[in-house]
């Protein structure tokens, strides 16, 4: 081997088997990734222009592949090669003692500072000040470069270690020979020196980064790029990993995909074209409202019943086919709210693209169905797992199986994807793999739904997102049944932010009188659009305050005496568990149904479908007749269901308007059975539970007769505005109320009417929500300081990133323990480990507890079983007693060891709950 071919010593790739090492050379590892990266610039048209864009014109495109070849310099490192010595000794002749103290990614930056940058500017490849720009600023673009690119691990590289600590003379002179043939291969006379702008570089880290994480993920997969040891040509190996890569794009189904023609509002509502459909006032407008080519913000208020969801998708749909978006995503503010969706979803998905276009579509957690119509993404059934380095590193292919394979981050890279909000907020927060969540938005219509429900943290968080979403050129669309001025016009300014608009966004609709309203902000512009309401969905509702439970509970009976179906929302589950209990022993023989979190996964789906079926738009009356249901919020969000009687716990009123659309929702008859025309049950009625109103309440209002709703709610003074529009109003007017009904609990001048005995608690509040905005910003990522000068020591594991405030959230995975064997609780054809698993706040269940009755290698053997081998979960093994009930043991956060119990008809039981139930069965006996 001649001296400038040295770099062939080196291994990239390396798997241990039976028949000992089998490696994959450096070099050939390095072009597999590059080759996925000019792939994809091939193929995807939309990546090709925005990176065109990224580095000032399109002969510079090759720059791209360069950098990606130069992904693993940190591998070149003795340190490194030494984690399998028989392989150093092997290609090298030689053993070592120096120990691996510094990651691989880390250490490519540091031998691009240390050693390699001065190589390139003596070649002339960065411009020195003599080209008429300052040497220090190409250094910086250069480093900036290196960092996003040695960044391919999720997280930019610590910027430390020392050069000769890892590197010899003769890794060095590798790393320069190596350099050099890829100048050559890459980089001809026609690729200007590297000068771009430092501040929009950093800009566009963002998504540069998460593209080469995508191009590493690809390129280690061995089954697509299979380990290769002899010595090969790298011009001949280049030419053939380029064809491969064209192949695996393809077959891992991240291939582009094509907007069909137009869609009607007749496929969308799913009715038969000679039938026709009625547009209603918002879909009339949203077919017809000019679309820029440059970042748009839709934002839709309007009524429960007005069409947004087809109208955003109608909106979507168009920025696909008039101004290039390349796919959809919406976020929703729950799993069930994100079931929901996707349910609407499905049957309405092919008419989206081209039939030859292979999409996608993705549901962002365990309920994983996929549309026969479309395949879903093949990365999974392709993907093999690798070995780790030995350092805790965890190598490429290896995340790629876990990541993928979970379908609350996969729904990001499909055409279109269906999940919670939380997904897309990860992407501007320093979890590890953001880049990847941002760049799988990447030239995506955003859609949003129930914004509303965002508090002050996740309202700063969205903003954010919006600003990163329209500064990449993505389109936004926010689905919301209102929505206070002020929260509207942050939105505005935050997107309009990220397009670089100079002028803060005005907004004049604000009266009582702007209600329906579509607000659409592009090319530095604000258009307001006050919208017709459809007579349907004109309504008046009389609402009725009780506040003693005995009176509730002859409510209900009169109502199903009636034949009437019904639903409490409890705003808590302990108060949900409590009501169902009571009317079950009340309405002996009756049919009552709870629904809430604390289900595992395959019951709360199989209750779920049931609510569905009892009280959807497809139920009839033998369904509905005389059924109740206690649920908590699950229900009151993008959850098709129909009731004929609502009861509600107090909440804030823009929530008591969301809960309202699941009151008389569709037109039926008095028996409950869809009818044409106008509902004829007559004048829909809410009963609201709370305290008795008081023109000067004590600060215990609230708190001493629905404690777990202050805790909730705590800002007690808009509780107390709620029921005082209530008590003077007795009902609505929808949508004439609406503006009206917000302003009066969320406008600046109600927040001046909030009585003595509230307003210490109403301060606390407000100021915990500026708190909660404040730490949104600490923590977020900020758009302008660029992906690589993030301190990596500052990013988080994905599974603790804080998308919302509050309580941390575990994922409990329920286990049973039968014959000395732990299983998943509920084993179904698939994924019964993500069926078996809910969550729970670490209040209550933080880590495992010591289990002396379980062999520990049966817990190892389960623990590997589990989603990312039990790395972002917590097992909780069940053992049944001879009560029948299942009850296992856990750690909670001040490390206390508490007891649980499951069972199919209520859920989880915290300790404190199966002691309630101990003492009422006594008290029963």
């Amino acid at each position: 081997m001649g001296q400038s071919e040295d770099f062939y010593s080196y291994w990239g790739k390396a798997e241990q088997s039976e028949d000992g090492v089998h490696y994959h050379l450096l070099p050939y590892h390095a072009l597999d990734v590059a080759a996925v990266g000019c792939a994809l610039l091939e193929q995807h048209p939309y990546y090709r222009a925005v990176f065109t864009r990224v580095m000032g014109g399109e002969v510079n495109l090759q720059w791209i592949p360069f950098f990606l070849a130069l992904h693993d310099l940190g591998k070149f490192s003795q340190s490194f090669q030494n984690l399998q010595p028989a392989l150093l000794e092997a290609l090298q002749g030689e053993k070592s003692e120096v120990s691996y103290s510094t990651r691989h990614d880390s250490l490519g930056f540091l031998v691009w500072k240390d050693y390699l940058r001065q190589e390139f500017i003596g070649l002339d490849l960065l411009p020195t000040s003599g080209m008429g720009r300052r040497a220090e600023t190409c250094e910086t673009l250069s480093d900036l470069w290196m960092a996003t690119v040695t960044g391919h691990h999720g997280k930019p590289p610590r910027k430390e270690g020392l050069l000769r600590d890892a590197f010899d003379e003769k890794d060095l002179h590798a790393v320069d020979s190596y350099t050099r043939v890829l100048i050559d291969l890459f980089l001809d006379s026609n690729i200007r020196p590297l000068d771009l702008s430092v501040s929009d570089f950093k800009r566009d880290s963002w998504w540069l980064a998460g593209f080469i994480v995508i191009c590493d993920w690809l390129g280690s997969n061995r089954k697509w790029f299979p380990y290769h040891e002899e010595t090969v040509d790298l011009v001949k190996y280049w030419a053939n990993a380029k064809k491969q890569a064209r192949w695996v794009i393809e077959e891992s189904g991240l291939g582009p995909s094509f907007a069909t023609t137009p869609i009607s509002l007749e496929q969308l509502l799913l009715l038969p074209k000679e039938q026709g459909a009625s547009a209603t006032p918002l879909q009339a407008l949203s077919n017809r409202i000019p679309l820029s080519q440059s970042p748009q913000m839709i934002i839709m208020e309007d009524v429960t019943g007005a069409g947004k969801t087809e109208a955003a998708l109608l909106l979507a749909h168009r920025m696909m086919v008039e101004c290039g978006a390349t796919g959809v995503y919406i976020g929703l503010p729950t799993m069930a709210t994100a079931n929901g969706m996707y349910r609407r979803i499905v049957p309405i998905v092919d008419d989206f693209f081209d039939r030859g276009s292979n999409a996608s579509l993705v549901l962002a957690h365990g309920a994983r169905e996929m549309n026969p119509v479309f395949q879903q993404s093949k990365l999974g059934a392709h993907l093999t797992e690798e070995q780790g380095y030995g350092d805790g590193t965890e190598p490429a292919a290896t995340w790629c199986n876990q990541w993928l394979a979970d379908n609350t981050k996969k729904a990001l890279l499909a055409n279109m994807g269906v999940g919670t909000i939380d997904q897309s907020l990860i992407g501007i927060l320093p979890s590890k793999y953001q880049s990847l969540r941002l760049f799988g938005l990447l030239g995506k219509v955003l859609i949003v739904d129930e914004v509303h429900a965002c508090d002050a943290y996740m309202h700063k968080l969205l903003g954010n997102l919006l600003k990163f979403h329209a500064a990449s050129g993505g389109s936004a669309i926010l689905l919301s049944a209102t929505l206070s001025a002020g929260q509207r016009k942050s939105l505005l300014d935050w997107f309009a932010s990220g397009t670089g608009a100079e002028r803060v966004v005005e907004i004049e609709r604000t009266g009582v009188d702007d209600y329906p309203l579509l607000t659409h902000f592009s090319d530095g512009h604000t258009g307001e659009h006050v919208v017709a309401t459809r007579d349907e969905v004109q309504r008046e509702v009389r609402v009725t305050t009780l506040h003693d439970i005995t009176d509730i509970v002859a409510k209900i009976e009169k109502a199903i005496s009636a034949g009437q179906c019904v639903c409490w929302i409890r705003n808590t589950v302990p108060d949900a568990r409590e009501a169902w209990k009571l009317l079950a022993e009340r309405l002996d023989g009756q049919d009552i149904d709870l629904f809430h979190a604390r289900f595992c996964l395959h019951d709360r789906g199989r209750i779920e479908t049931a609510v569905l079926d009892r009280f959807g738009p497809k139920s009839h009356s033998d369904d509905r007749q005389s059924r109740v249901l206690v649920a908590t919020q699950v229900v009151e969000q993008s959850l098709d269901l129909d009731f004929d009687l609502l009861i509600s716990d107090l909440a804030p009123i823009d929530l008591l308007i969301q809960r309202v659309g699941r009151l008389q929702r569709h037109t039926r008859d008095q028996q409950g059975n869809r009818v044409n025309g106008e509902d004829r049950r007559g004048i829909p009625e809410m009963i609201v539970h709370g305290p008795e109103y008081s023109e000067t309440p004590d600060e215990n209002w609230i708190k001493s007769m629905l404690p777990g709703t202050a805790v909730i709610y705590n800002h007690h003074g808009q509780l107390w505005l709620t029921s005082r529009w209530i008590k003077e109003h007795g009902g609505f007017n929808m949508p004439d109320d609406a503006r009206d009904m917000i302003e009066s609990v969320y406008g600046k001048e109600a927040q001046g009417e909030i009585p003595d005995g509230l307003l210490d608690n109403s301060l606390d509040a407000t100021g915990t929500a500026s708190a909660e905005a404040s730490i949104a910003s600490l923590n977020m990522l900020k758009l302008e300081t660029g992906y690589p000068d993030v301190v990596a020591n500052q990013w988080w594991d994905e599974a603790i990133t804080p998308t919302r405030l509050g309580d941390m959230m575990n994922i409990v995975y329920l286990a049973r323990l039968e014959n000395g064997e732990l299983k998943p609780f509920r084993q179904t054809e698939k994924y019964s480990w993500q069926n078996s698993s809910l969550r729970m706040r670490t209040f209550w269940i933080n880590s495992e507890a010591d289990h002396p009755e379980i062999d520990e290698e049966t817990l190892r053997r389960c623990k590997e079983s589990l989603p990312g081998k039990g790395r972002w979960g917590v097992l909780l093994p069940l053992t049944k007693k001879e009560n029948g009930q299942w009850e296992g043991r856990a750690k909670n956060e001040k490390d206390y060891i508490k007891k649980f119990s499951y069972d199919s008809g209520s859920g989880l039981l915290t300790e404190n709950d199966m002691t309630e139930r101990r003492e009422n069965a006594a008290e029963s006996d």
